[in-house]
């Protein structure tokens, strides 16, 4: 039954997600906990694929669900979002209250990936959700000092602070490490 509930979650298959999910019993281990390949959840894996229907549905469905339920790699299902850059799955994540800050093993977080990839977009959203620019992953570097996308263009979003006090916060705390 396992292997029918991932094909239907990658396929984007809302129907029959919502049809297993029915049928699964309370003994049945709850199938959006089940374990697959690299430790993905079907959280991690409509997430990755940028299946936000099926998230929604995932979330909704009355079985527990850990949006913070890490992968063989410590990546949760709002890293995968980001890396890919699906911004309906992301916003549907953070609207559950995804952690914007969670990391991988290699300590980067949502925003590094953002910046590293270039999207506007998606660094905006994480940041509206109060990522945290300063995080530093495994080599020292905060998102800030990962590319020159996060620069004028970033000055809209709106935060808790301005950007440009962001910027000149996270080099300050660079000077003094």
């Amino acid at each position: 039954m396992n292997a029918g509930f991932l094909a239907a979650v990658q396929s984007a298959d809302v129907d029959r997600v919502k049809q297993l999910l029915a049928q699964s019993s309370a003994e049945d281990v709850p199938q959006v906990c089940c374990r697959f390949e690299f430790g993905w959840t079907a959280l991690h894996h409509a997430a990755h694929l940028g299946h936000s229907a099926v998230l929604q549905v995932l979330l909704a469905c009355g079985q527990p669900v850990d949006l913070e339920a890490r992968s063989d790699h410590l990546q949760t299902p709002l890293l995968l979002a980001t890396q890919s850059a699906h911004l309906d799955a992301m916003q549907t994540l953070l609207d559950a209250g995804a952690n914007s800050n969670s990391s991988d093993e290699d300590l980067w977080s949502p925003l590094h990936f953002a910046v590293k990839s270039a999207s506007l977009e998606t660094a905006q959203l994480l940041l509206r959700h109060h990522a945290d620019a300063y995080l530093r992953n495994k080599d020292g570097k905060t998102a800030l000092e990962l590319g020159g996308l996060l620069d004028e263009s970033m000055a809209s979003v709106e935060t808790h602070d301005s950007w440009e006090e962001t910027r000149q916060r996270a080099g300050s705390e660079g000077q003094s490490a």
